[in-house]
């Protein structure tokens, strides 16, 4: 969401764009969530969702991370386009994961608690990126979105860990029955 809610005044202020050359890129990065809704639901649907859950997690680590080190305009450009494809796929892939977890009967009632994180982070990421706004320096900011990443990731080979091992032990209790 900082990346997403931010673009134009980061790319403005950080890489001294113009407010149309930044205005062109936000609709690159626009692009790239659409098509990582696109891209991670397919990748979900023919895949284990919770290796593309981790994926998705892990691809802003390492965007993140670059972007608090690296003050190149391009790689900015690149890692904040990557960052934008996985925030849409992750709108991609919560639909599937809260089936898989809670059952389809009460996939609405599920599936909006799920997607209170995304209005979580639609309220923490902008106030961070502007809160560690250092005069166009938003390296801070991407710092703490790279570590909110690694929790992200974390908490998603958790949930992938705790699904395998519910899937085996059906398994085992299927075979016993």
């Amino acid at each position: 969401m900082m990346v997403i809610s931010q673009a134009s005044q980061i790319l403005q202020s950080g890489y001294a764009m113009t407010a149309t050359k930044a205005a062109a890129f936000v609709s690159l990065f626009s692009f790239m969530s659409m098509a990582g809704r696109i891209l991670w639901g397919t990748v979900t649907d023919h895949t284990d969702k919770y290796v593309t859950l981790c994926i998705i997690c892990a691809i802003p680590i390492i965007t993140m991370g670059f972007l608090s080190i690296s003050p190149g305009t391009v790689p900015a450009i690149i890692c904040m386009a990557l960052t934008a494809l996985c925030y849409g796929g992750f709108g991609g892939t919560i639909t599937p994961i809260t089936a898989d977890l809670f059952g389809s009967k009460y996939i609405t009632e599920n599936y909006g608690v799920m997607y209170l994180m995304f209005g979580i982070a639609g309220l923490i990421g902008p106030r961070v990126a502007v809160k560690l706004n250092n005069n166009g320096d938003y390296s801070k900011a991407f710092l703490v979105g790279c570590i909110l990443a690694v929790v992200s990731l974390a908490a998603a080979l958790l949930v992938r860990t705790k699904v395998k091992a519910g899937q085996k032990e059906q398994k085992e209790a299927f075979k016993l029955s």
